[in-house]
């Protein structure tokens, strides 16, 4: 087996290895509120769903359809609904139009259960309630929460049966009930579609015209300015509106009514409240439902973008430009090798050039002091004597004798004529510069045989 099928083996096998960790460690959920029937995560709605489709007498689904869809249909519908409403979409309060349906449904007679995330704005207005906010839901506070609250329910004389006790991060605030500022009447008009929409509001502090029926509470604390300290005040978790034949139920459980609320045994305070709504079909909306992903799509600048044609089409005409672009520059590009000739030798032209120069000079002295110092650096080369140490003149003459073969008289007359030579100022004649040459490279002939 090769080296290459060896090492993609290893690598093949190595990943089988970590898929098969992975599919063994702990799975790892997700808490954002997404309410979502498809979700199996703490805060989705999947088990929910599946327990009231089965539990509930008169029919149970999820539908995507908004308030004023559900008002077009009506004519068509042969009973009266209930409408299950997850918001998570802080708009919902504050848009006219919705707002304008849900009351127009429940006066026709249908019930509507409203599980907000925060109750605000216009919708706030028309039930004459505001918000306690007094703790926030975090992941963190979840995870550490030591602190419960205690539900009272309002039916009946609240005794233990009648009592839950839910951790308080998951009521993240409560109503407070403000009859000094309320609606009295509300003036509807029709659009250009013929839809119905408020126009106004008017404002008094007498009695409010929909009694607030306080269905299930808890006690908070609230800062008193008159003893300059927090005490417990009732604040209410679960309330009910009679309005026309139908019936508004407002509730800041939403987190209960999830999978993790059917699951940590909250489920019969879940059971207790939906027979509310339960003596017709219900039908649980989540076109009010926005995640954390949907709140980051709409802040995205993409976003305007795609929601005008022309940009929409320069942005995926800009798209495709540039992937083409990358498609056809990934190629390596194909040039022409330039053709590299071998380099010739100048070596001889050098040599003739610097021997002409010398001619023309006429230079002899120069000549003999150069091939000297070339004599005696190969003399150095090839026997380790250093010939220009005129100190040790007796062995170096003894030592180039044995290794020549001259005599040892040989030996010192040539090198005292070329020292003398090359130590020479004056300028010689051709034929005293060819005898020095001539004996210099006599004895090198010696030494390279």
């Amino acid at each position: 087996m090769k080296d290459n099928t060896r090492f993609i083996l290893g690598i093949v096998a190595f990943l089988v290895l970590v898929f098969v960790l992975m599919l063994q460690m702990p799975r790892q959920f997700n808490w954002s509120m997404s309410f979502h029937h498809d979700s199996d995560q703490p805060f989705g709605c999947k088990l929910f769903d599946q327990l009231m489709e089965a539990s509930l007498p008169n029919g149970y689904e999820v539908s995507q359809k908004t308030f004023p869809m559900l008002v077009r249909e009506k004519d068509s519908l042969q009973e009266d609904r209930s409408y299950l409403v997850f918001s998570t979409d802080y708009s919902f309060c504050s848009d006219s139009l919705t707002i304008a349906k849900l009351f127009q449904l429940a006066r026709s007679g249908d019930k509507i259960f409203l599980l907000c995330q925060e109750l605000s704005g216009l919708l706030s207005d028309s039930l004459f309630i505001g918000n306690l906010n007094y703790n926030w839901f975090s992941l963190h506070n979840f995870r550490t929460a030591k602190d419960v609250d205690t539900i009272y329910w309002h039916r009946e004389l609240p005794d233990t049966t009648h009592r839950y006790v839910v951790p308080e991060v998951l009521i993240p605030w409560a109503f407070s009930y403000e009859p000094t500022r309320h609606v009295v009447d509300s003036t509807f008009c029709q659009d250009e579609d013929g839809d119905t929409v408020v126009q106004n509001y008017i404002y008094e502090d007498d009695p409010e015209p929909h009694p607030c029926d306080t269905l299930m509470s808890t006690f908070v604390d609230r800062w008193d300015s008159e003893i300059q300290n927090y005490r417990k005040k009732e604040a209410a978790v679960l309330v009910h509106y009679s309005i026309g034949e139908g019936d508004i139920y407002v509730s800041t459980m939403n987190l209960i009514f999830t999978n993790y609320g059917m699951l940590e045994g909250y489920d019969r305070l879940i059971f207790d409240v939906m027979p509310l709504i339960a003596d017709r079909p219900v039908v649980r909306l989540e076109s009010y439902i926005k995640t954390d992903s949907m709140w980051m799509n709409e802040m995205s600048p993409t976003r305007h973008f795609l929601a005008h044609p022309p940009l929409k089409w320069a942005l995926r005409l800009t798209v495709l430009a540039i992937v083409l672009f990358m498609v056809f520059t990934a190629r390596r590009r194909q040039r022409i090798e330039p053709v590299v000739e071998v380099p010739k030798n100048r070596q001889m032209e050098f040599i003739q050039l610097i021997g002409t120069l010398y001619h023309q000079r006429h230079d002899n002295a120069d000549l003999v002091s150069k091939k000297y110092k070339y004599f005696a650096e190969e003399v150095r080369r090839l026997t380790g004597i250093d010939i220009t140490d005129e100190a040790d003149d007796e062995h170096v003459i003894s030592a180039l004798a044995e290794k020549t073969g001259l005599s040892q008289g040989d030996v010192k007359s040539i090198l005292l004529r070329s020292r003398l030579a090359a130590q020479r100022s004056q300028n010689m004649d051709d034929r005293m510069m060819c005898f020095y040459i001539d004996e210099m490279n006599r004895m090198m002939e010696k030494l390279t045989k």
